[in-house]
């Protein structure tokens, strides 16, 4: 449901309300969606102080794995590869 990319949403809320802050909105909302049975995605654009923050736009992209992995595949990929 997301959960995994929990992080990525908290260092790009961090700027704006401080890390601390942030972690703790990202732990509560996680903790919803969990125990409701939603996405994080749903979570988050139910979330106020979210929404304010970002477009259900920004929520999608900071919730696609690839953009939080960026280059990381192939930096696997080229050190097996040695």
């Amino acid at each position: 449901g997301g959960l995994l990319l929990s992080e990525a949403v908290m260092m790009a809320l961090a700027p704006s309300i401080g890390r601390q802050e942030a972690h703790e909105l990202i732990y509560q909302v996680s903790q919803k969606a969990y125990v409701n049975g939603q996405s994080l995605n749903q979570a988050l654009k139910e979330t106020p102080k979210i929404v304010k923050r970002f477009t259900n736009k920004e929520i999608d992209e900071l919730l696609t794995p690839s953009t939080y992995t960026g280059l990381s595949g192939f930096f696997v990929d080229r050190i097996l590869a040695n």
